[in-house]
């Protein structure tokens, strides 16, 4: 085996070098070109394909999820909720989730403009109050009621855009600030959605916030 000269592979490729020395013939370099070529197309190849995978599992994902039909819908006699004073009632509600029992002939009524703390562990109930008022969910037994309209007479559309919920850790969308809090109602004024942050947060200025040009929120901060 002819040993390479110090400095001879300067200027030239490794194989170049080799069939010059000897060490590799022409057959041999064409062999080593054709599966060097064919390993690279195979891993263009692959990467490509799994990409085509994940676009088509999720492409198929979004198509299962637009074919759903909510459980939850407008009754056919519906009406719309008028302007919302605030009062809430639960009349012996009786709610389970796959039989396991959450609420039990829960009465609980509350007025217009008053704070109530519902209390207790985890899963006692307290999430499963919330998502009965907003009509995520329907009682198995009693009636839910705001301002003493049931919720289950009137219209979805009437209904949230009036009772909202607050949560302790909110997610925010990667959009500026204006748009997060506009998200409900994105024909919101500018001044509506300075006068919702200002009542959201009573000590801070809204004014103070550039709602519009600050950078995209991300979540948790």
């Amino acid at each position: 085996m002819t040993p390479i000269p110090p400095n001879r592979t300067r200027g030239f490729t490794l194989p170049e070098v080799m069939v010059a020395t000897g060490i590799m013939t022409i057959v041999g370099l064409m062999i080593f070109l054709v599966l060097n070529s064919g390993m690279v197309l195979y891993a263009k190849n692959t990467a490509v394909n799994t990409a085509h995978q994940q676009a088509r599992a999720g492409v198929e994902r979004i198509f299962q999820l637009l074919d759903l039909r909510p459980q939850i819908a407008d009754e056919p006699d519906a009406v719309e909720l008028p302007e919302v004073r605030g009062e809430i009632e639960l009349r012996g509600v009786r709610f389970a989730y796959e039989e396991r029992p959450i609420l039990d002939g829960l009465d609980l009524h509350i007025r217009a403009g008053e704070r109530v703390a519902l209390v207790g562990a985890s899963g006692s109930g307290k999430s499963t109050v919330t998502r009965l008022v907003h009509r995520l969910l329907d009682p198995d037994e009693g009636q839910v009621l705001v301002d003493g309209h049931d919720v289950r007479l009137v219209t979805l559309q009437s209904l949230r855009s009036q009772v909202g919920a607050a949560f302790e850790e909110s997610f925010l969308f990667s959009e500026t600030i204006a748009a997060n809090i506009a998200y409900g109602r994105p024909d919101a004024t500018r001044a509506e959605v300075e006068e919702a942050a200002r009542v959201a947060v009573p000590t801070t200025s809204s004014s103070s916030w550039p709602m519009a040009s600050t950078p995209r929120s991300a979540n948790a901060g």
